[in-house]
């Protein structure tokens, strides 16, 4: 505690400095919750500079987590405005309290390269790819028993549904965190691939499908991509987003995701009709596809010294 408050105060010091030395128009954050981006928006008010937060993720829109999403800063208390990737989420914001002059649409960058075709696969193919959960084990709700296992022998389920057609499973820990994939995949089966670090884009782009836990923004990414996506139902409290919602993406029990892969792998009309659900999905929350970079540095530009709150 005691290095983590002098960082912090080694931290403001120097933000403060650079606030000094440039007369910033704006300050542009990823988030509301993280120790510099506080820093950062405490100066920002402090020297009447506008802060813009951006949207980066794909965020579970049910009523259910609406106090998650305020404590975490999903809907935006400090900035004095927020960039979003397209209608769909400026519509969830406007519902819970946030004022429509405060939203920009700009699509994301993230995805640019992706609508582009700028992502390289990898050099092994056709695999199927577990994008792993980056909230598992995380909260004391999730560390009992019953969760750690269930989540154990859905890692062994799907390992034994690839087996059945002949693919190889890969997994993908968040970058983040992880929650013992690896450990678990060698009890499994040590030809488990697993990987903890670097971009996820290229493993989806060499896949033949794409399994989520619940809410993820893979399933934005692998939907960009044409790459048939599913989700496993894990957690009652989330509710039902969006995608689940208007069935733009399947969620299924772990029971269920035998037949839901044996049907994308065997039949071309049934993974075609997934792919395009998907695409309908896409086109509803992604504008600017392949220019959102573009649209933000014409956003930025735009924002000069009338902007200051």
């Amino acid at each position: 505690c005691k290095k983590r408050f002098f960082d912090a105060s080694k931290e403001f010091e120097l933000a403060e400095k650079l606030f000094k030395k440039y007369p910033f128009s704006a300050v542009l954050i990823w988030t509301e919750t993280g120790l510099l981006e506080q820093i950062m928006i405490s100066l920002a008010k402090k020297f009447k500079i506008t802060v813009i937060i951006l949207q980066h993720g794909l965020y579970s829109d049910s009523p259910e987590l609406i106090t998650k999403n305020k404590f975490h800063g999903v809907i935006p208390k400090a900035s004095d405005m927020i960039l979003v990737w397209g209608p769909k989420f400026k519509e969830y914001l406007v519902e819970n309290g946030l004022e429509q002059n405060k939203i920009f649409e700009i699509g994301s960058m993230f995805f640019d390269p992706i609508f582009n075709n700028a992502i390289k696969p990898t050099i092994f193919q056709d695999y199927i790819l577990l994008a792993t959960d980056p909230y598992a084990l995380m909260y004391p709700h999730e560390l009992t028993v019953e969760f750690m296992e269930t989540y154990e022998l859905m890692i062994k389920k799907i390992h034994e549904i690839a087996s059945k057609q002949n693919k190889r499973l890969v997994i993908k820990t968040h970058p983040q965190k992880n929650a013992n994939e690896e450990e678990i995949a060698k009890q499994i089966d040590p030809t488990i691939t697993v990987i903890k670090s670097g971009d996820i884009l290229p493993l989806i782009k060499s896949s033949s499908l794409v399994i989520v836990t619940d809410m993820s923004t893979v399933i934005l990414e692998a939907q960009a991509m044409k790459k048939p996506v599913i989700s496993i139902f894990l957690r009652d409290y989330y509710g039902t987003p969006e995608p689940f919602k208007s069935n733009l993406c399947q969620r299924v029990n772990i029971n269920e995701l035998d037949d839901w892969v044996t049907n994308v792998i065997n039949s071309n009309d049934f993974k075609n009709q997934v792919v395009l659900q998907g695409t309908k999905f896409v086109d509803l929350y992604l504008i600017n596809q392949g220019t959102a970079s573009e649209s933000l540095l014409k956003f930025l530009e735009s924002v000069n010294n009338t902007t200051k709150i």
